[in-house]
């Protein structure tokens, strides 16, 4: 369940900086990434447990078009030995930029979701648009088939994102905030939870690393440690990139 506010490889690093990267039409280019992060955090809700996960991502670009495979390992279940646990996520998406020069840019892709060795209920499309201006963004994301846990129940997910400059343009504070609402939560979830979060992020070359904290407001009780767990805590990350353009 791979997070495009953290739009999540690379984009699962930070908040906004990479939302920005797929904003920006770009001339043809490869790039490759990996993190290391505290938490494979999606939307305010542990998808690792909270244990330590490795994301790795390959993209390419060609002006307005880009397209992306990224995966980290997942922690569904309770025991390391479960059935639900010590799997991978891989995820694929495309999306297209708009106006990336513009006063108000635009972006929409999709991106779907599986995981192997799991019931292939598990796996899900998510579309989504985003417009950016400045330093600030807000997106739509819609998965009409979100979980098998109950099928055919669509999930909405609106988000907005913050991305503000401190220091020569290598250090910025970064912001988030985002509401999942729609059938399957109120199936799930019992209604709309919030989850929300602030932090720096700091960037020396192809390095990028961030440490932000989070929280989920109405998000049902799952204590730390456990699998879904939506309690606050502070996530560290750290990813080295790699791209085909000249720096």
């Amino acid at each position: 369940m791979r997070s495009f506010r953290s739009p999540g490889g690379l984009r699962a690093v930070a908040i906004a900086p990479f939302t920005w990267l797929a904003l920006t039409a770009r001339a043809s280019e490869y790039g490759a990434a990996a993190s290391a992060v505290t938490d494979y955090d999606y939307r305010g809700v542990s998808q690792s447990a909270n244990h330590p996960a490795l994301q790795l991502e390959a993209d390419y670009s060609s002006g307005a078009l880009h397209v992306e495979a990224w995966t980290s390992n997942v922690q569904f279940g309770a025991d390391p030995g479960a059935y639900e646990a010590g799997h991978q996520e891989i995820a694929y998406s495309a999306d297209l930029t708009v106006n990336a020069a513009g006063w108000l840019r635009s972006n929409f892709g999709i991106n779907y979701a599986t995981y192997p060795g799991l019931d292939p209920g598990c796996n899900y499309a998510e579309t989504w648009v985003t417009l950016a201006h400045g330093p600030v963004s807000t997106s739509l994301h819609y998965a009409w088939d979100y979980c098998a846990v109950h099928p055919h129940l669509g999930a909405y997910y609106q988000e907005f994102n913050g991305n503000w400059p401190l220091h020569h343009g290598w250090l910025a504070a970064v912001a988030h905030v985002g509401v999942s609402w729609g059938p399957y939560w109120s199936a799930d979830n019992g209604g709309a939870y919030l989850d929300y979060a602030l932090g720096f992020s700091a960037t020396w070359h192809r390095v990028n690393v961030l440490a932000e904290g989070i929280n989920t407001h109405g998000y049902q009780s799952v204590g730390p440690g456990q699998p879904f767990s939506g309690k606050a805590k502070l996530l560290l990350s750290i990813t080295l990139a790699l791209s085909s353009a000249a720096d």
